[in-house]
């Protein structure tokens, strides 16, 4: 992310990996970012380097779930384009055990997609 923003960094990120994607989120932060951490898939416990969060002023928040006025204005977010996922990699459904196996792999920054053929 940081290439994409010519090193200044993202304002806000919202997590829900977990693990070395939350060490991930915290690097791609801007000075004075955001980040809202809501699950975990990998470890429960995750070394975070505080100096770096100190040092970009950021905001750090979690929540085990997302109350129905916070979902509503993420929805309202991504129906105007104000906020657009991070797309690692699409796969057509037949291709969904190799999407999987990304998933497993970590090996990713991103979402990943199945796509269903209408």
């Amino acid at each position: 992310m940081l290439n994409l923003t010519d090193g200044r960094g993202v304002d806000v990120v919202i997590e829900t990996v977990g693990g070395q994607v939350l060490q991930k989120s915290i690097e791609a932060l801007a000075h004075n970012g955001r980040l809202a951490t809501a699950g975990s898939v990998g470890p429960s416990k995750v070394e975070i380097d505080i100096f770096r969060v100190l040092r970009k002023q950021a905001w750090i928040t979690g929540t085990h779930f997302a109350p129905k006025a916070t979902v509503r204005t993420v929805l309202d977010l991504l129906a105007e384009n104000r906020l657009r996922p991070v797309l690692a990699r699409s796969f057509p459904l037949v291709e969904a055990g190799e999407a999987h196996t990304l998933l497993e792999s970590r090996d990713f920054f991103g979402n990943i997609l199945l796509e269903i053929d209408s």
